[in-house]
């Protein structure tokens, strides 16, 4: 079975469209409304984990993934990013289930120039410098993969959304110089 925690949102959205013009089996966990399994990262003890078995895949896209709320409350998205979420891909591979793990390119912030798979990270950020944590915890880990996503644009996302809105208003954006992202 394969099980898309965070699939509320553009991403996963996106997975479960595809998986079902697949016509292959899915399960959403989640807290918002219309998930099969519920999950909170705020406390994911009440994840009911005796639901997955072994060679099952969760891909995990849940996080609290906004700049400004990391900066905001960094103790609570550590928490949430951190933690909680170290907590559940603890549970999830003791079952012998795979994760795929999103990251981030942010892990490379504070790498100047382009970078690829084989640069090492140097995370400027809260946010980056959280995947990365979550990332090495689990580098060893046979049941885990990670995959460093860079900007994921789309017609309904925020940043899409924002730079149509600045433009249509004639707004001026600010841009984090040196920060280079690839939108995919």
């Amino acid at each position: 079975m394969i099980y898309i925690s965070g699939y509320s949102g553009m991403i996963g959205k996106h997975i479960i469209s595809d998986l079902a013009k697949q016509n292959l089996s899915y399960k959403t966990i989640g807290k918002s409304i219309g998930y099969d399994i519920y999950l909170d990262l705020n406390d994911p003890n009440k994840f009911n984990f005796d639901e997955l078995k072994s060679n099952d895949t969760v891909i995990f896209l849940a996080s609290i993934s906004s700049p400004d709320e990391c900066i905001k409350n960094p103790k609570f998205t550590y928490k949430v990013n951190v933690q909680n979420t170290i907590l559940a891909i603890r549970k999830i591979i003791s079952k012998k289930a795979y994760v795929l793990f999103a990251s981030s390119d942010m892990v490379y912030s504070g790498n100047k120039g382009i970078v690829d798979e084989d640069t090492q990270p140097n995370p400027l950020s809260g946010y980056g410098k959280m995947k990365l944590e979550v990332e090495n915890y689990f580098k060893d880990e046979l049941y885990f993969k990670s995959m460093r996503l860079s900007l994921v644009c789309g017609v309904d996302d925020n940043f899409t959304s924002f730079l149509h809105n600045a433009s249509m208003n004639k707004n001026l954006i600010k841009i984090f110089h040196p920060i280079i992202r690839s939108m995919v």
